[in-house]
């Protein structure tokens, strides 16, 4: 696959460190280093000497996290090597644009809306047949060296998967209601809510009863979506 067909995409990350030393001899297979300016993944790692006073050498081979590509590097056991930051974060998908863009819930209450569909069709065809059947989908996006690209997909459930996804995830709701006020057509009853400072308190008046905010959360979600 070449390079052109990879999509993943760029995001500098200003003041934040994209790598950390660490001594070539304490990297293991499965972690990760830096080849040729490229994050990955060691598969393969090995030690050797070069002679009597030869200083021992080690030899990585690593795949690159997000194209695929294999690299290999030979570092004195000693020396330090770069290590890629990598970190994993959930979204909740609400949308796929026809050029190829999804929409995402972020844990804040906004939308994410700069990355594309991975290009890997195993994982491409599952969030597809997911999103058209209806699903309630979640995202792992991974994140390394200023690129980010969508890695692994978590299908919460057809009936209530949404609903708990919010109400476990989501802790102010406030931001829970603006977050997901463009997603559903029926908006207005959000909009209601959203101008009530109803995170301040643990309790929330729903209907003529007070519940915990939870539980409204829960309701107000399963009387839009109807269940």
């Amino acid at each position: 696959m070449s390079d052109e067909e990879h999509h993943f995409e760029s995001k500098a990350d200003a003041g934040a460190s994209k790598t950390y030393p660490q001594q070539a001899g304490t990297i293991r297979k499965n972690g990760y280093i830096v080849i040729k300016n490229r994050p990955c993944k060691v598969v393969e790692v090995s030690t050797s000497k070069t002679g009597k006073h030869g200083h021992a050498k080690c030899h990585f081979v690593g795949i690159d996290i997000f194209n695929a590509k294999k690299l290999e590097d030979i570092v004195p056991s000693s020396h330090n090597c770069d290590v890629p930051h990598v970190t994993r974060t959930d979204y909740q998908l609400i949308d796929i644009s026809e050029d190829g863009f999804v929409s995402l819930l972020t844990e804040n209450g906004n939308t994410k809306d700069d990355l594309r569909l991975p290009t890997d069709e195993n994982l491409l065809s599952q969030i597809k047949d997911g999103f058209a059947e209806g699903k309630d989908l979640v995202v792992t996006v991974m994140s390394s060296m200023g690129e980010e690209q969508i890695c692994a997909l978590k299908d919460i459930g057809p009936n209530d998967g949404l609903v708990t996804y919010f109400c476990q995830n989501f802790c102010s709701f406030r931001q829970w209601a603006v977050g997901i006020i463009s997603s559903f057509s029926s908006a207005s009853v959000l909009f209601q809510l959203a101008d009530n400072e109803l995170d301040i308190i643990e309790m929330a008046v729903y209907g003529d009863a007070i519940h915990p905010v939870n539980q409204c959360r829960y309701r107000t979600v399963a009387e839009m979506l109807g269940r």
